[in-house]
């Protein structure tokens, strides 16, 4: 579980008066709050188990610089300038003029995970941010026009290469670099690259980016800028620090522990294969003899999708395959099962393992990296098994 669940009353206290007139997710008691300011709140696995998309009200919210003041969406504006040749400055009612496109998504936060590379390499140094276990994931429908729909209307021209991304969150402090993201122009034009204003077929809620936040399937959620603004091409990547500096991985692995200089890194950007399992609940009972369903999710990025999970029910020493639910979309997940029987009473590690169309395997761990992000080591839970 990632940090505690919150009684509601606890909750609310400590989103303190800066958010106290603004809607909360209607079930925030469900969720675990990583972090108080910013906003991390994750949701937990059995919540997360119930359904194949993650509901709005519990889905994960990952912020950097707190939610900025609600913005009416009849005064919002998005601007598209630079390397164009019709700089664009567009009201709701124009976005939505462009035919809608709904893409099913897994969401994902680079840093979820990041709390277990304490566990695999004790020895070295943990890696700084949010202390994101499994919750910093969700599923869902998300809906709204191409980003390369809105380009064509821009006029790109043939120099441009990149795109600063800018939202309205703004620093907490004014030593904080605002939240300034760059991508480049042939993710922005894949088909499913959407400037999103509905999740799971409702109004984007506030705390994912209301009216409008962008949403770059099957990478990590860090490119996916909520609440935005601006979006200005240019020849070059932006050097700005949450590109420059942040959000960065290691283009060799070195030593657990060793820092990296950002020029020897690339952003992050690819989702790794990864499964889940989100039951039977860690530290739970069962009883031999007595049928235990194995439940969880599993997805890859960059548009691979998982095809295949095994389990295994004895830490690793021997693994089945798991029945696989139908895949709604080459970015979103899938369910995985397997019913497993236990023989013996004791404690048992319960572990999945996923495959995707591309070859690639998720590993037993994940290799250090200063950032701690895309952490996709096999997940496990245990259980202890008493006789009937």
């Amino acid at each position: 579980m990632d940090s505690k669940r919150w009684s509601r009353t606890g909750f609310l206290a400590a989103l303190g008066a800066g958010a106290g007139a603004l809607a909360l997710p209607a079930d925030a008691a469900l969720m675990n709050m990583i972090n108080q300011r910013p906003y991390d709140w994750g949701t937990p696995l059995d919540e997360l188990g119930r359904s194949l998309y993650t509901p709005n009200n519990i889905f994960f919210i990952r912020s950097h610089m707190g939610p900025p003041a609600t913005t009416p969406a009849d005064t919002w504006r998005l601007t598209v300038d630079g390397l164009v040749e019709h700089p664009l400055h567009l009201s709701i009612a124009d976005l939505r003029a462009f035919p809608k496109h709904e893409v099913p998504s897994v969401l994902q936060c680079a840093g979820n995970g990041r709390s277990y590379y304490g566990d695999a390499y004790p020895d070295a140094s943990h890696p700084a941010g949010a202390q994101w276990r499994t919750g910093g994931v969700g599923n869902a429908r998300w809906a709204g026009a191409r980003v390369r729909d809105v380009l064509a209307k821009a006029g790109v021209k043939s120099t441009a290469h990149f795109s600063t991304n800018f939202g309205r969150d703004n620093p907490v402090l004014p030593t904080t670099p605002k939240f300034v993201r760059g991508i480049e122009l042939a993710k922005l034009m894949d088909e499913d690259t959407i400037l999103v204003y509905e999740m799971n077929g409702a109004p984007l809620p506030y705390y994912h980016g209301f009216p409008v936040r962008l949403l770059v399937p099957g990478w990590a959620a860090d490119h996916s800028v909520k609440w935005i603004t601006n979006m200005t091409l240019t020849e070059k990547i932006t050097d700005a620090f949450w590109t420059g500096v942040g959000y960065r991985y290691p283009n060799n692995i070195g030593k657990p522990g060793v820092g990296v200089k950002p020029n020897v890194e690339h952003p992050v950007t690819v989702l790794n294969v990864k499964s889940i399992i989100t039951a039977p609940a860690t530290h739970s009972n069962v009883k031999v003899g007595a049928p235990v369903t194995v439940n969880g999710f599993a997805w890859s990025g960059d548009g691979a999708y998982a095809t295949a999970v095994d389990v295994s029910t004895d830490g690793g020493a021997t693994w089945l395959p798991a029945t696989l639910g139908e895949s709604p979309g080459k970015f979103a997940w899938r369910t995985f099962t397997l019913t497993w029987t236990p023989k013996a009473a004791g404690s048992a590690r319960i572990m999945a393992r996923a495959k995707d169309n591309r070859g690639a395997v998720q590993p037993m761990k994940s290799p250090w990296n200063p950032g701690g992000y895309v952490w996709n080591g096999i997940h496990s839970v245990d259980v202890e098994v008493s006789n009937a």
